[in-house]
């Protein structure tokens, strides 16, 4: 009697005992993050604010000031994860005004970033459900310079076409099994351009714009 009291026990014990164990398997911190695939095509939207420096030179002068503004856009690429690891390619463009605008009242001028698009370069460290990254590559951008007078009624807008390059930093976390949210600096330098300028007073003279800003943007990827 006092066996089959014993066994009897013993089978009670262990089965809350196999249940507990298996909580602790489901629950093992990590599961869920090995869900987490950054690897495939991906697309999304992003937008932000911009700052940064204008340049202008001219035969006699070199002048900077201070730019800045917002920009919007959509983004596309690639990534390819390994391990803790992710490589990827990614291109960009955005609708811009970044710039700055002098005023007199009766005359103005408008120096502004209309547009730019990119084609960077990723690579980058997981966390978890986070991808810590940084990039770089090559950027094109449109520029414009709008200048006016009441006085005459005249106006003139320029613009030209810069190249040169991007890099930065940016973070990235996935919210759901197919939605990411992320944050990115970078740093824009383009190249200088001619811009042949008229004058409120109707003289002419050329000069080279050069941009270099700084952009903080935030965005949302669909990964397929």
């Amino acid at each position: 009697m006092n066996r089959i009291a014993l066994i009897t026990t013993a089978a009670m014990l262990a089965v809350p005992t196999t249940g507990f164990a298996a909580d602790l398997t489901i629950g093992t911190p990590g599961a869920a993050d090995a869900a987490t695939d950054w690897s495939g095509f991906y697309a999304g939207v992003h937008g932000g604010m911009g700052t940064g420096e204008i340049s202008m030179t001219d035969t006699f002068t070199s002048t900077t000031a201070t730019a800045s503004g917002w920009l919007a856009g959509l983004q596309a690429g690639y990534n390819f994860e390994a391990g803790n690891f992710v490589l990827g390619v990614e291109g960009d463009v955005s609708w811009a005004d970044i710039g700055v605008e002098f005023d007199s009242g009766a005359s103005g001028t408008h120096y502004r970033v209309d547009w730019m698009a990119s084609l960077r370069g990723r690579a980058g460290v997981t966390l978890d459900s986070a991808l810590l990254y940084g990039t770089a590559g090559i950027e094109t951008a449109g520029a414009s310079v709008s200048i006016w007078n009441a006085s005459p009624g005249i106006t003139d807008d320029v613009g030209a076409t810069h190249s040169g390059w991007v890099a930065g930093l940016g973070a990235e976390l996935m919210v759901t099994e197919n939605v990411s949210l992320r944050g990115e600096y970078l740093y824009h330098a383009l190249g200088d351009e001619p811009y042949t300028i008229t004058a409120p007073d109707l003289t002419q003279a050329t000069a080279d714009l050069g941009y270099a800003f700084r952009t903080l943007t935030v965005g949302a990827n669909f990964h397929f």
